[in-house]
């Protein structure tokens, strides 16, 4: 594999695992109760999901050349076009939100 199949992986890894890291934000903004405990558990989940995915890409990329030989290209293949499909899928999800919104503030 090229360096830019790990690159492209990982891009894709880090698409699929990123939307965990939202969610010390959610905790910070919408929890109710004592600020000071909710911003020290959104700091300790906002460390440790920033260490899970480094771990996690770093564990992939470098078991890469394993990976490939074991799985094969098709299934890196399938797993960029089903993580872009997912990625595209989420997208679609947000516009579809943010203009169904909008239309109700005008009406």
């Amino acid at each position: 594999m090229d360096w830019t199949d790990y690159t492209r992986f990982s891009i894709t890894l880090f698409a699929l695992i990123n939307p965990f890291t939202k969610i010390p934000y959610c905790l910070s903004v919408c929890g109710p109760g004592n600020t000071k405990a909710l911003h020290r558990l959104a700091l300790s989940s906002t460390v440790s999901m920033i260490v899970l995915v480094c771990v996690t890409s770093g564990l992939v990329i470098g078991a890469g050349g394993l990976l490939s030989r074991v799985l094969g290209a098709v299934f890196f293949s399938i797993v960029g076009r089903l993580s872009g499909l997912i990625v595209v899928a989420v997208g679609v999800e947000v516009v579809w939100h943010g203009l169904a919104t909008h239309i109700a503030t005008l009406g």
